[in-house]
């Protein structure tokens, strides 16, 4: 359907409507052409030299990380020529960089707030404060001056539109990181009903909190556009793809990659193609596009690292805001406090650690620690010792899980736990790390013997007729190399009536974990799920009636 042209000049010049995909791409057929925007992704990598096209192959799927190796010569050289280039450029272009500077007390001057955009730009001093720059005049359009005086909050979203659509969780930060350590922001197409200055707003915050931690910063960040429920979409004009194309050169993080997950259908296609027209072309080449049902969407992203698992949306489409919240609470609470200081990064008041690192180690009953890559890699440790623990003495199982520490603090790893107002905090106690490490590795030991068991002895009930009348019963044991059959049962059970309270035939197919009794609180980081053992290292064979 096609728009009066009357009012879609009135909606270019004030607030464009929502319309349907037909009628968008009726009314914009050859800026968005399927065709065009395949050309012009080809033309932006064919610019590339074969190595460049490799590296950024490699970091989009985590093998490699085009990050600069650091040391403080060459950070302190780098802020330097940083404060040239910011020199050199006229006051009319750094019009919110001049402003910040005639303020009584100002983040932007901070080595540590300017470092970030170095690493977005991989040291390049002109680059870096072309970024800076950007950043800040986008700060100062969108929110006004005050963001100049201290650091982006939640409370800068003002109206009850804009704190619903930060809360609304139409775009998200994941808890973890993917496998390679990087930031994980999980945009949802619905984001695509509101215009372009909230769109832009909610992505500049959650990449500004981002970019608070080190780690982030040198490893960058994925943008993972997944399909939502809605399917009404705003006119994207001229100003708006502007903006929107400028704002990527703004953000104070690195676009490692950019994933586009849709559904099959042209109107995501038209979608696709808006995307790659506003984007710059050093984002162009990081893109990758995926079609199809959200199983095969999901596999996709597993070949890059990403922890689907954590996506924010049900089988059914519904949007999973229980992380999101926690993280926005968690924010409100560390803004507050820090209402009077004009510290860069508010964590740094309690000790707040926003989001784990690839290595640290998280102890926590209440939570899926499992999907976080830092406990898989500690599993593995332990897996790739327990042979040399198993044949310790007392003392010297003590000096093995020191050495245990050791080395993942030398990988640059925290031992961290949960703080019951909203974030992570570093165990700092050695005694109650040390006891949290040998702990992990007798239940590690102990899930390994009842699997080796497991594996070893599967129990196959037989049931058979005598005469129409009588239920014998056979029970065949079957080994790793052998099978044979037996009367009589060669496994501990947990009851001593193995026929069970009463002979329904139903109690057969009774599943022998249910009568375990695991402790919930048993919990190490390494396992989120019940160990199928008891406390006397049997397997435990539930009732069966023959």
């Amino acid at each position: 359907m096609r728009t009066d042209p009357e009012i879609e000049e009135e909606n270019k010049s004030t607030i464009a409507s929502t319309m349907s995909p037909k009628g968008i791409m009726d009314q914009y057929p050859a800026d968005y052409d399927p065709k065009e925007t395949e050309a012009l992704l080809s033309q932006e990598l064919m610019k590339l030299t074969f190595q460049d096209r490799t590296k950024i192959s490699e970091e989009l799927h985590g093998v490699h990380n085009m990050s600069v190796d650091e040391t403080p010569i060459v950070q302190d050289e780098a802020l330097r020529m940083m404060q040239h280039e910011l020199n050199l450029m006229a006051p009319s272009k750094k019009i919110a960089f001049e402003q910040a500077q005639l303020l009584p007390t100002t983040y932007v001057n901070d080595s540590n707030f300017r470092l970030r955009f170095l690493r977005a730009d991989l040291f390049k001093p002109k680059e870096a404060a072309q970024r800076l720059v950007n950043y800040l005049d986008l700060l100062l359009t969108l929110f006004g001056i005050e963001v100049l005086k201290r650091p982006l909050r939640t409370t800068d979203f003002k109206g009850k539109e804009e704190k619903g659509a930060l809360r609304g969780g139409l775009v998200q930060l994941l808890p973890y990181r993917d496998r390679s350590g990087r930031r994980v922001m999980v945009i949802l197409s619905d984001i695509m009903s509101y215009n372009h200055i909230m769109r832009v707003k909610l992505f500049l915050y959650l990449l500004t909190v981002a970019s608070e931690c080190e780690e982030s910063q040198r490893k960058g960040c994925l943008f993972v556009m997944w399909p939502g429920t809605h399917r009404n979409i705003r006119i994207p004009d001229s100003e708006e793809r502007e903006i929107c194309q400028n704002s990527f050169s703004s953000f104070p993080l690195r676009v490692v990659g950019f994933h586009f997950c849709w559904p099959d259908t042209p109107f995501f296609h038209f979608v696709r193609s808006f995307f790659v027209l506003v984007m710059g072309s050093d984002i162009r080449t990081r893109v990758s596009f995926h079609s199809g049902e959200r199983q095969e969407l999901s596999y996709k992203l597993m070949g890059f690292g990403i922890p689907v698992q954590l996506l924010p949306t049900t089988e059914s489409g519904v949007i999973k805001t229980k992380n999101h919240m926690q993280w926005f609470k968690s924010r409100q609470l560390l803004e507050k406090h820090a209402f009077k200081n004009s510290s860069t990064t508010p964590c740094e008041l309690f000790g707040a650690i926003e989001c784990p690192a690839l290595h640290d180690v998280l102890y926590e009953r209440n939570k899926p620690c499992i999907y976080h890559p830092g406990n898989g890699l500690f599993k593995n440790l332990i897996e790739a010792k327990k042979e040399e623990h198993s044949h310790l003495t007392q003392t010297g199982k003590r000096d093995f899980t020191w050495s245990i520490v050791r080395e993942v603090e030398n990988n640059h790893g925290r031992f961290l736990t949960w703080d019951r107002r909203g974030f992570w905090v570093q165990l700092r106690d050695r005694s109650e790390i040390r006891l949290k490490v040998a702990t992990s590795l007798r239940d590690f030991n102990k899930h390994s013997r009842a699997l080796n068991k497991c594996h070893a002895i599967q129990s196959v009930c037989k049931v058979s007729f005598d005469d129409g009348q009588e239920l014998k019963k056979r029970r065949i044991i079957v080994s790793d190399d052998e099978s044979s059959e037996s009367d009589t049962c060669s496994l501990v059970c947990s009851g001593s009536d193995i026929r069970g309270s009463n002979n329904s035939f139903a109690t057969l197919f009774t599943p022998f974990m249910n009568t375990n009794k695991v402790d919930v609180n048993a919990v190490s980081p390494i396992m989120d799920f019940p160990l199928p053992y008891d406390d006397e290292d049997t397997i435990s064979i539930g009732p069966i009636v023959v």
